[in-house]
C-alpha cells in the first residue's frame, strides 16, 4: 500500500477554481472512454483500439490535447 497526502495549493481562488474544473473534465474524459471501451468489449468480445477511443475523444472536451 502506498501512502499518499492531499494538500491544498495555495493559488488565487480564480485560478483554483480554473484548475479544479480541468480536473473535473480530465475525470469526465477518463469515465467517458472506460464506459466506451467496456461496452464495445461486452458488444464486440475485444478491446476497441487506441485509434478508435481517441477518434471518439477528439474535440468533444475543454481541454488541450496534452493534457
Amino acid at each position: 500500500m502506498k501512502l499518499t497526502h492531499s494538500f491544498r495549493i495555495p493559488y488565487d481562488p480564480v485560478l483554483y477554481a480554473a484548475l479544479r474544473d480541468y480536473q473535473r473534465e480530465a475525470a469526465r474524459v477518463w469515465n467517458d472512454t472506460l464506459e466506451e471501451a467496456v461496452l464495445y468489449f461486452r458488444t464486440w468480445k475485444r478491446w476497441a483500439s487506441k485509434t478508435l477511443l481517441q477518434a471518439n475523444r477528439k474535440q468533444a472536451y475543454r481541454l488541450h490535447s496534452q493534457t
